[in-house]
């Protein structure tokens, strides 16, 4: 990648990188809904909203999509982004992708204050996964190649995480759940849905048509049932 030093004007010491595929690659990879056209809108209403959050946070955003990232595994690619960031003179960065269902600003302005007094911050998935990870920079370069070297993409990477960070550097976030399949809005929908509906609004800007027939009947007759429930406004009540 070799960023410049001089494309960047840092705000402050602590950046954000966004990890995250383009569009196409990411509706390529991803299988949210049988039509192509279909995912290719849900991924770039993933991206923007997540870029919306980051940028909410008022730090720096360096986005690292598949043009910027080499390696040859996926760790040695998250090693790089880590690298070649905190060349640009970071002394603190949080990295996060763009399927995390329910990642706030809150969320990241936490972690950032966290990592003001510690080595590292990271928030779990659902599936064992991760959906934050932050560095210190002296911890980085210590660690770099066991964080290269960690198990990612499998349901022991969190675990592993937080064994490499001795507990020392956990924060308590909550753990939430990753937006990769069709299978995982189907489990939102049934174990959250105050969270799925608020979470599908925001990504897809209230076009729920973007999903199949099912999901969008089911949001239909829940909209519906809340509505009735409320009852009509005081002012209407005769």
């Amino acid at each position: 990648m070799n960023f410049r030093n001089d494309q960047f004007s840092r705000k402050s010491s602590t950046g954000i990188i966004f990890f995250s595929r383009t569009r196409n690659c990411e509706a390529r990879s991803k299988k949210w809904h049988p039509s192509h056209s279909k995912n290719l809108e849900i991924a770039h209403h993933l991206i923007e909203s997540t870029k919306s959050v980051l940028h909410s946070t008022g730090h720096d955003v360096i986005i690292i999509d598949e043009t910027k990232q080499h390696g040859d595994s996926f760790g040695e690619k998250i090693q790089s982004a880590f690298q070649d960031t905190f060349e640009l003179g970071y002394t603190q960065l949080i990295l996060v992708g763009n399927d995390s269902v329910g990642l706030s600003e809150a969320y990241i302005s936490d972690s950032i204050h966290f990592l003001q007094e510690n080595d590292c911050v990271f928030g779990s998935t659902r599936e064992n996964g991760l959906y934050l990870i932050g560095f210190e920079r002296s911890f980085f370069l210590e660690k770099s190649e066991q964080i290269a070297g960690l198990p990612w993409r499998s349901k022991y990477l969190s675990r592993a995480f937080s064994e490499l960070a001795n507990f020392e550097g956990k924060s308590i976030l909550p753990i939430l759940s990753d937006l990769n399949t069709i299978e995982d809005i189907r489990h939102l929908l049934k174990n959250r849905f105050d969270v799925f509906t608020e979470v599908i609004r925001k990504i897809t800007h209230g076009c729920l048509e973007l999903f199949d027939r099912e999901l969008f009947s089911v949001i239909r007759i829940y909209e519906f049932n809340k509505v009735k429930k409320r009852g009509p406004p005081s002012a209407c009540v005769s």
